[in-house]
């Protein structure tokens, strides 16, 4: 049985319960439409940071894509770099935006100012980017304090930080090749960085994600946040673009709690009927999955 009808047969069995216990036609034909939009949702992602963090890394391990290289961008660009990630061949994906100004000339401090007001109301999730093997966070303090602070509320926007390539972090030698993650030491590290990040960008640890994209170490963690952290219309549109090997069973179990919230939310008719919703959203996320 081809996708189409899959989707046609779960859609069908779903509604045909509706239609048994009354529910009428008119809000039948809305609820479908509303979840196929879910699955349509092409999320736009700002990716924040200072050349050499593993930008580009960090979004291939992700999507499972090779994406342009985000980090090559000319370091006197005074232009966002968008790149759109074909993810299917249907033509859906996810945009990635790279803004400049970390590192940069600090008399440019107005004209980023005026282009993070521009860009953030866009976007659906913040992802700042540093690396753990940095001895001094000087560049990134100086530009959220007095470029990013003023656009992006962690409290309104969803924010993330990710403190990329643990695995160089020293003493290197103490990295677990046969586990793929971090020594003793190394962890000890860690939790110093994200203590920092978290006082910094005055949000909860977790929303600090410590990992290796290049190792793929603690991918899946990464996808759990933010599927945790974007509402709940958008979640299946996130998890869509997803590599399959980062994605976990809670980032499944979270997607399909966030629709049947979202819909209990929108049609108030329809919560006695929430155990045939769920079972089918279930079935609904793994043919949009696959």
């Amino acid at each position: 049985m081809n996708k189409s009808k899959i989707k046609q047969a779960l859609t069908k069995d779903l509604f045909e319960t509706f239609r048994k216990n009354q529910i009428s036609d008119e809000m039948i034909q809305n609820l479908e439409e509303k979840i196929s939009e879910l699955g349509a949702f092409v999320p736009i992602v700002g990716i924040f940071g200072k050349t050499g963090v593993g930008k580009s890394s960090l979004c291939n391990a992700l999507f499972g894509k090779d994406t342009a290289k985000v980090d090559d961008v000319n370091a006197c660009t005074r232009e966002p770099q968008e790149i759109f990630v074909k993810i299917s061949e249907s033509g859906s994906g996810i945009k990635l935006i790279d803004l400049p100004g970390v590192g940069e000339d600090k008399l440019r401090d107005s004209e980023y100012s005026e282009l993070y007001r521009q860009w953030v109301p866009k976007l659906d999730l913040v992802i700042w980017v540093i690396r753990a093997d940095d001895r001094t966070f000087s560049v990134d303090e100086f530009f959220y304090e007095n470029i990013v602070k003023q656009h992006v509320d962690p409290a309104k926007t969803p924010f993330l930080v990710v403190i990329n390539q643990v695995d160089k972090i020293n003493p290197i030698r103490e990295w677990d090749e046969s586990n793929r993650r971090p020594g003793h030491s190394q962890m000890k590290i860690i939790g110093e960085r994200t203590q920092w990040a978290a006082g910094k960008f005055a949000i909860p640890s977790d929303q600090i994600v410590a990992l290796s994209a290049f190792e793929k170490y603690n991918m899946g963690a990464l996808v759990e946040a933010i599927i945790d952290i974007v509402p709940n219309e958008k979640k299946l549109g996130f998890l869509n673009q997803m590599d399959e090997q980062v994605v976990t069973e809670k980032s499944r179990i979270s997607v399909v709690e966030g629709i049947v919230n979202y819909v209990k939310e929108i049609y108030a008719e329809i919560r006695p009927y929430i155990p045939e919703i769920v079972a089918a959203v279930k079935w609904l996320v793994k043919w949009w999955r696959s």
